[in-house]
């Protein structure tokens, strides 16, 4: 992990490339939400299997549920836009310079955060398409800790 000292040299091969990678898909997804008219759709099979009924089911027992969910996933969005301007942010600085608390943000944190993630999808909404988004930044972040590790 670590080469001379005892915090871990960030700077190997593709490491933080990967990790802008995952920054620029959170923002990327954070755009979406906040641009689709019906952000709710992005998930429809997942939501509707969730709820137990189909959106038009439920938007004529709640006729003002389309405006609340609009701004629920407005908020969803900006979430995502921050966190993937924030993440990509520390990447492109602290982490490439070898802060170690950037590497300790990058890999325990976002693992953690990950993992968690991962098994509330798999759990409650396992036929998202968002569960092989997750997969797929799993293993961008599985293979940039990789090469984080890697001496010179």
């Amino acid at each position: 992990m670590a080469e001379s000292g005892s915090h871990p040299q960030p700077r190997r091969g593709l490491a933080w490339k990967l990790l802008l990678l995952i920054g620029l898909l959170a923002l990327a997804l954070g755009i979406v939400y906040l641009l689709v008219p019906q952000p709710w759709l992005l998930d429809r099979r997942a939501n509707e299997r969730l709820l137990g009924m189909s959106y038009q089911q439920l938007f004529q027992q709640v006729p003002t549920l389309p405006d609340y969910l609009i701004v629920v996933y407005r908020f969803f969005g900006l979430y995502l836009l921050a966190f993937g301007a924030l993440f990509s942010f520390v990447v492109l600085t602290a982490f490439r310079r070898g802060e170690r608390w950037a590497w300790w943000a990058v890999f325990p944190g976002l693992g953690a955060l990950l993992a968690l993630q991962t098994y509330l999808i798999a759990v409650h909404i396992p036929v998202s398409p968002f569960l092989w988004l997750d997969l797929i930044v799993i293993i961008l972040w599985g293979v940039a800790l990789a090469f984080s590790l890697q001496r010179k």
